[in-house]
């Protein structure tokens, strides 16, 4: 089971250095939202540890929360489910574990160009 505690950890120990890792180093002054679904394991936008955490190196990533039944502002609903499982229905998996390893194959399979998309579709919908 998921809980507060278990997001913070993956959050702090998997995303916030996985960001700093790839951000480039001439956009580093800027902020950078990560934007998350209100469900309930996910972490508070005010967490004292996360806000410590994101502010290392000179960073400044903060956390959101998308408006509630928003489908429009989700990106993960909004391109990128879709865009690996465009990917996934190619390969027509008979069972669970087929399924699975479709989906991983679909993730890695999917371009950087075609995430772009994504993003840029959402910034649209958010302007």
């Amino acid at each position: 089971m998921v809980t507060q505690d278990i997001s913070r950890a993956w959050m702090i120990e998997k995303v916030l250095p996985a960001i700093r890792d790839r951000w480039p180093m001439c956009s580093r002054g800027s902020t950078i939202y990560i934007q998350q679904d209100n469900a309930r394991p996910h972490i508070k936008t005010f967490d004292e540890k996360l806000l410590e955490a994101a502010k290392t190196d000179g960073f400044d990533i903060r956390l959101t929360c998308q408006a509630p039944n928003s489908p429009e502002l989700n990106v993960l609903d909004l391109g990128y489910f879709r865009a690996i499982q465009s990917l996934q229905y190619q390969e027509a998996p008979r069972n669970i574990d087929e399924l699975v390893k479709v989906v991983e194959k679909s993730y890695k399979d999917l371009s950087p160009k075609a995430l772009n998309h994504v993003f840029i579709t959402l910034q649209e919908c958010m302007i």
